[in-house]
């Protein structure tokens, strides 16, 4: 059964979503805290995972890498959410942190949208 969308169609969907494509376009990564603040949130609050969630999932449900590949934490590393949800979209074998399925993911993410 498909996830109702909480966020598609919102500014704040198009705001992260950029942002997001954007940071890929430079071949870098951004914190979880610029995506909380364009939310006008807490770097932990719930919301800032659900968008991230559903702007990957529409991205695979497109055949595209997940953009929240290039979201970080503090340590420089994704949060658990992302390697939760790159299994259950069946991207990643394993919900367990694998940080060679995330260097895979992120560098199909900055060819997939790598300005010419």
């Amino acid at each position: 059964m498909a996830e109702e969308s909480a966020f598609r169609g919102t500014v704040r969907y198009a705001w992260v979503r950029d942002e997001l494509i954007r940071t890929a376009q430079y071949g870098a990564t951004t914190r979880y805290q610029a995506v909380a603040d364009i939310m006008g949130l807490t770097p932990r609050h719930r919301d800032v995972g659900r968008i991230l969630d559903e702007i990957s999932r529409n991205e695979a449900s497109e055949g595209r890498p997940m953009l929240s590949a290039v979201v970080v934490n503090a340590g420089g590393s994704p949060g658990v959410g992302f390697y939760r949800l790159a299994s259950e979209i069946g991207r990643a074998t394993s919900p367990d942190p694998d940080p060679a399925f995330w260097k895979e993911e992120r560098e199909a993410l900055y060819a997939e949208w790598n300005r010419p």
